[in-house]
């Protein structure tokens, strides 16, 4: 994500360890747009407590993923999103498949 891109995004949210910042999460329109974990810190519950942050406090209640991102794709089901649907292309219409993910709770189907 872009310094320019950045400045956009209605919410940005860092997370820290020992003072120092190892991922963030950006927010907006009720989606989540991005949410990146440094690799050390994976697996160690902070993606969740960010993932529920976002829904408690933010009412983000979608996002979007990169198909062939499993790994992810299966953390956002495990926390109650589902597919409501499915392109073949990016946003910049390159060939990888985004899934589109609502939490099950909120059908409002973008």
């Amino acid at each position: 994500m872009t310094e320019e891109a950045l400045r956009t995004i209605d919410t940005l949210i860092i997370a820290f360890a020992a003072n120092k910042p190892i991922g963030f999460m950006c927010i907006q329109d009720q989606k989540i747009e991005a949410l990146f974990l440094a690799p050390g810190h994976i697996g160690k519950g902070i993606g969740k407590r960010l993932i529920r942050l976002a829904i408690n406090r933010y009412k983000a209640f979608y996002i979007d993923v990169n198909e062939q991102n499993a790994q992810a794709t299966d953390i956002y089901r495990h926390l109650g999103f589902e597919v409501f649907r499915r392109n073949e292309t990016d946003s910049q219409g390159n060939p990888f498949p985004i899934l589109h993910m609502q939490l099950k709770l909120h059908k409002g189907g973008r």
